[in-house]
């Protein structure tokens, strides 16, 4: 599963404009969850989002960040049996189970003890062998957890939760029904790389995202495999090439197969999913990480009522190649 962090700290606020008759650009952008947010929207007047827009980094921060010791997760994850969930939590459990059950546990929100003990979690990373690996799984499990009225019930104690994995998807869904109700029908909103669209840019041209080529040479420099118009959609990209390290000789990244508690070895270096919400797309992002090209792709077919569509980024050989659904073909822009 990915994982982030996920602290609530909104520290930069700024508008821009650029004008077109009597509408105009705006954008709003800090710091929270970790890393860094922004929303470009059109309207006649610059709207002042960042109270309520930081309401709802603190809601979702309160109930499910792994990262803040007072949270309903947090005090979930240490064993407090008296806690009782709220709708921020309720609806991210719900979802999550439901994709994990489509997807045969390649995405579990059990998964914490494994992400901890290597190290991409809030906890200090353990010594790897085969072992603790094997001890953990009895630990991790989607069926091993539900969700009782408001109450958690795990079926072993050392059963623990994370949301990182969608959650941040959540958020930008979150973000988009606010615009609406203030009755913004044109606006762009990410949250780390997670994407959410509505109609179109001030031009009246589609907005345009970029797909990051996978680099794994930790040089850190940036370019894009596929520029694409996205209207009306939301886009989210999941990958094992930027957080990763080596032990023993051993590659260990920070996606995590659930099923087998080894780091995940799928070949695909990065997964881009489209669809509806940025919940479904985040959450299916770190899936198809986990099932690879070859599954993600038998998948897709098995699920059209699901809408997805995908750009795949693999490596054959010496060379990187992309898979991407037939529907996507004239949304490519060059770049």
């Amino acid at each position: 599963m990915r994982t982030g962090c996920f602290i609530c700290n909104i520290v930069l606020f700024f508008s821009v404009s650029a004008c077109t008759g009597n509408r105009a650009l705006h954008r709003v952008q800090g710091f929270a969850q970790g890393t860094t947010w922004q929303v470009q929207y059109i309207a006649k007047d610059t709207i002042n989002l960042l109270p309520a827009i930081n309401e709802i980094f603190k809601e979702i921060d309160r109930s499910v960040s792994t990262y803040n010791p007072e949270s309903l997760i947090s005090k979930i994850n240490s064993g407090n049996t008296d806690v009782e969930v709220d709708s921020v939590f309720s609806f991210l459990f719900h979802r999550s189970q439901e994709v994990s059950r489509m997807t045969d546990g390649a995405f579990d929100i059990t998964v914490a003890p494994l992400v901890d003990a290597y190290g991409f979690g809030s906890a200090q990373r353990a010594q790897q062998n085969d072992s603790l690996v094997n001890a953990l799984r009895s630990c991790v499990g989607f069926q091993r957890v539900s969700l009782k009225g408001r109450r958690v019930v795990r079926e072993v104690p050392c059963v623990r939760l994370d949301f990182n994995a969608i959650a941040q998807g959540y958020t930008v869904d979150r973000i988009s029904e606010l615009l609406l109700r203030a009755g913004i029908s044109q606006f762009l909103i990410e949250v780390g790389g997670e994407i959410k669209t509505k109609g179109q840019k001030l031009s009246d041209a589609p907005w345009t995202v970029g797909i990051e080529t996978p680099d794994t040479t930790m040089a850190m420099q940036r370019s894009y495999s596929a520029v694409l118009a996205l209207k009306d959609r939301a886009m989210a990209t999941s990958g094992n090439y930027r957080r990763f390290y080596e032990e023993d000789g051993k590659y260990f990244a920070h996606i995590i197969d659930p099923r087998t508690g080894e780091s995940a070895r799928s070949g695909l270096l990065s997964a881009t999913v489209f669809a509806d919400d940025c919940a479904t797309a985040d959450a299916f992002a770190t899936a198809f990480t986990v099932m690879g090209l070859a599954r993600s792709k038998e998948f897709l077919e098995a699920h059209p009522e699901l809408h997805l569509d995908v750009v795949l980024i693999y490596r054959e050989g010496e060379n990187y190649k992309m898979f991407y659904s037939p529907r996507l073909k004239n949304s490519f822009r060059s770049n």
